[in-house]
């Protein structure tokens, strides 16, 4: 996994995937705040945020997944996240996310 948050953005005619890849903490957390506000701004279908290849969330980090299901609620755009990693879904169903935003596994 790199040090640094990666992601990768791939656009279907359906939705908007948004890949991470490395840690999603307070470090990283200012670049992916900023690339959602964005998306959330601009996205005319639903985006999915990919947390496959994240190997550790901290509070801010899911702060981050928070605000940003209100920015696209608030722009009447769908937000799912997609965690097939049961470490990092259990963090996300602790913190409550599980029940405020589509998680996938």
């Amino acid at each position: 996994m790199p040090a640094r948050l990666e992601t990768t953005l791939e656009p279907t005619a359906r939705e908007t995937l948004v890949r991470l890849e490395g840690p999603l903490d307070l470090a990283q957390a200012t670049f992916l705040r900023e690339l959602l506000s964005l998306l959330a701004e601009s996205s005319d279908r639903p985006v999915v945020i990919d947390l496959s290849r994240v190997a550790v969330i901290d509070s801010v980090g899911i702060g981050v997944l928070i605000a940003a299901d209100r920015r696209f609620r608030e722009n009447g755009v769908e937000l799912r996240v997609r965690c097939p990693h049961p470490p990092i879904f259990e963090v996300l169903e602790l913190s409550g996310l599980t029940g405020q935003v589509t998680v996938e596994r």
